[in-house]
């Protein structure tokens, strides 16, 4: 009986056979994915800040701490998503994208969380900004991606 058309199908593959893929990787394909995974580590130490409301503290304005930030984020996630689909060798997935990737945004999770219930509030409503909710949204979304991977 055949699979369905619409189901993936992996080939069983020797640990010799996935270091030889690895291997014939380019170089600059591995720095792209060095590159993507220090943007989300950035993007997670930047994002941080723009959840102060005492704008005095910031020499540039916390909109442009946002953007950067944002930016940051989704050129990660962006170049991340793109060599994942371009190379399916499972190691260099593994050390290359994923737990490096996990590992960012493990970080900017626990960081954003510290940086929201770290801090005293005059109102408690204010304490989850739209950038908070959107900093543990994305640093969550892509751990439970690579968890269940």
């Amino acid at each position: 009986m055949d699979p369905p058309s619409n189901t993936q199908t992996y080939t069983a593959q020797t640990m010799v056979e996935l270091f030889l893929e690895l291997d014939a990787i380019k170089w600059y394909y591995k720095l792209l994915a060095s590159v993507a995974n220090w943007a989300m580590l950035a993007g997670f130490v930047v994002f941080p800040n723009a959840f102060d409301d005492d704008k005095s503290k910031f020499r540039i304005g916390a909109d442009t701490i946002k953007a950067v930030a944002v930016c940051l984020l989704v050129f990660g996630y962006i170049l991340t998503g793109i060599l994942c689909w371009r190379f399916k060798n499972l190691l260099f997935q593994v050390e290359s994208i994923f737990l490096p990737g996990f590992s960012s945004s493990t970080i900017g999770f626990m960081s954003s969380l510290f940086n929201v219930y770290g801090k005293n509030y005059a109102h408690p409503e204010d304490q989850w900004s739209a950038s908070a909710i959107l900093a543990v949204v994305l640093s969550s979304v892509f751990m439970l991606y690579v968890y269940y991977r």
